[in-house]
């Protein structure tokens, strides 16, 4: 399936120009991320217990959102997507993303693109390459839902595990990470241009 998979991808390519690429140690990469660092928490804590996760180490919750997606064990035992919303000084209690989780699979690191239009999150059983893939959703205004989620595609999905994808506030470039070509304690941090609209072209 995972070759049949890559094989119907292999179609829809897109060409990113890397700006750059960084090798970072597992259990504090996302400190080079372009957001700042009092944003993240580390696990275990009190959105997600779950410490001993082989990539999540921390988790992205910043004080000034009154909003957050985030990852965390559900009653099925894997990784789904929750959202809880701070309502005058209370916040709500989480509620799983359905359309965003699914009930076999982990999804982690959900995050919002600058205009809170898109989220970007991994998941290891959707339709993909396989080990974790990079996924996309459109938020609908009219049904006030996220839309199926699509796989972003080569070369930002891999047979490895590739995560964590984020858009820099300005728009000029964007960062993501990968275990293709690491030691299980490391990761690849790349750094991409921006495209609104990409373009995609066959590979053979």
């Amino acid at each position: 399936n995972l070759s049949e998979n890559g094989h119907n991808m292999s179609r829809f390519v897109r060409r990113p120009k890397v700006l750059g690429r960084r090798m970072c140690s597992l259990d504090d990469f996302v400190l080079s991320y372009p957001l700042e660092n009092r944003s993240w928490r580390t696990l275990p804590n009190q959105l997600d217990s779950d410490g001993d996760d082989p990539l999540v180490r921390a988790l992205y919750a910043p004080d000034w959102n009154d909003v957050h997606y985030y990852s965390a064990k559900d009653e099925n035992g894997v990784r789904s997507i929750f959202v809880t919303q701070l309502q005058d000084t209370i916040w709500t209690a989480p509620i799983k993303v359905e359309e965003l989780s699914s009930s076999s699979s982990n999804e982690i690191f959900p995050m919002l693109s600058p205009d809170k239009k898109v989220m970007y999150f991994a998941s290891d059983g959707m339709y993909g390459l396989g080990g974790y893939d990079l996924y996309r959703s459109e938020w609908n205004d009219e049904e006030g839902k996220w839309s199926m989620p699509q796989n972003m595609g080569m070369p930002f999905s891999s047979p490895e595990d590739d995560f964590l994808y984020v858009d820099s506030e300005d728009e000029k470039y964007s960062v993501f990470a990968s275990t293709r070509g690491c030691s299980k304690d490391s990761v690849w941090l790349y750094a991409i241009e921006y495209e609104k609209y990409p373009l995609h072209s066959p590979v053979q």
